[in-house]
């Protein structure tokens, strides 16, 4: 909640800056909650796998970077997927 007064020159530019608040506060702030709690294990289970002649700290970055790419990946193609139904549905196809 905020403390200040906003005045703005329409509906239009209410609305949008509404929706903008909503995506940073709820959408961004979820996502780096979530990308914290993932990255956790995937870092202690990279460093404490480490293969000899790799550093565990190295190996922990690999490993999270390669979960994340992974998880990410197949949580946008989810997103894509349904949405094109979602559009599918509301263009009656």
């Amino acid at each position: 909640m905020t403390t200040k007064i906003r005045a703005y020159g329409n509906w239009t530019d209410q609305f949008t800056d509404g929706i903008s608040e909503w995506f940073w506060t709820e959408i961004v702030g979820k996502a780096v909650v979530v990308g914290v709690a993932i990255s956790i294990p995937m870092a202690a289970i990279g460093g404490i796998t480490a293969p000899t002649g790799t550093t565990r700290v190295q190996h922990a970055y690999d490993t999270t970077v390669a979960g994340h790419s992974f998880l990410w990946d197949h949580a946008g193609k989810a997103a894509i997927a349904t949405f094109e139904v979602l559009d599918s549905l509301n263009n009656n196809n």
